[in-house]
């Protein structure tokens, strides 16, 4: 279970997040939504301290993530996160670098983690790019091998920043299928951009200007979110103009 309480965190004279209260169920998958600006990235940054808060509790499966006595780098191997940005070894293939961890930190055996990574790799799209290095992958191929490398680690909690947006809807799907095979009993908190993203999710929660403004299911939201509604209706929109 992640509890947060009075989550508050400032860039100077700006106030990007405005004192979050939530509670998040182990195993629950959480999507965050919301307009650019809105604080879910930095939401999430503070929930493995790679921003420091600027006041109120964070939780995580009993121990204070803001206490001087936790040790940081224990809570970081029980949480996984992939982010907007790749931070891929260029030197490693693909295969390396989705096993390196394993091997190195969790001390797995080189066949146990190269089998397995290359599943994962198949499931997310990129199984026949495992020997190739980095460099000549796109950015939704550089994105799929980070989701699969964080899946592999079989973190508790799996935190994703936007890392579906560069990838179809077919492969989304894949990598749904991957988080409920893989990671069905750890916690999920996945930032999305794209309505169709969310509606899979156990609990969606909508931000705007650093505040939780709506939480729910899809359909619950329809209903009693206005922020939310407008999200909806200005993809609905584009998404018709698109198929025009």
């Amino acid at each position: 279970m992640i509890t947060v309480k009075n989550l508050k965190k400032n860039f100077g004279d700006l106030t990007v997040l405005k004192g979050i209260d939530v509670t998040i169920e182990k195993g629950e998958c959480v999507v965050v939504i919301g307009p650019s600006g809105s604080g879910k990235s930095t939401f999430l940054r503070c929930l493995n301290r790679l921003e420091e808060p600027d006041g109120g509790e964070i939780d995580i499966e009993g121990t204070d993530l803001l206490s001087p006595h936790t040790d940081i780098n224990e809570m970081c191997q029980r949480i996984g996160m992939v982010f907007q940005h790749f931070n891929l070894f260029p030197h490693k293939t693909i295969l390396e670098n989705v096993t390196l961890a394993p091997i190195k930190l969790k001390k797995m055996p080189q066949k146990e983690a190269e089998d397995a990574a290359l599943e994962l790799l198949r499931r997310v799209g990129i199984e026949d790019k495992a020997s190739v290095y980095p460099s000549t992958l796109s950015g939704g191929q550089k994105q799929r091998l980070c989701i699969a490398r964080a899946l592999l680690k079989k973190p508790k909690i799996l935190i994703l920043d936007d890392s579906t947006s560069a990838v179809d809807t077919a492969t989304e799907a894949e990598i749904r299928k991957s988080f409920s095979t893989s990671l069905k009993d750890a916690t999920k908190l996945i930032i999305a951009q794209r309505i169709s993203s969310v509606e899979h999710a156990d609990r969606i929660l909508v931000m705007d200007e650093g505040e939780i403004v709506g939480q729910g299911t899809h359909e619950e939201l329809m209903k009693s979110c206005e922020a939310y509604q407008e999200i909806y209706y200005s993809q609905k929109d584009k998404n018709e103009e698109v198929s025009a």
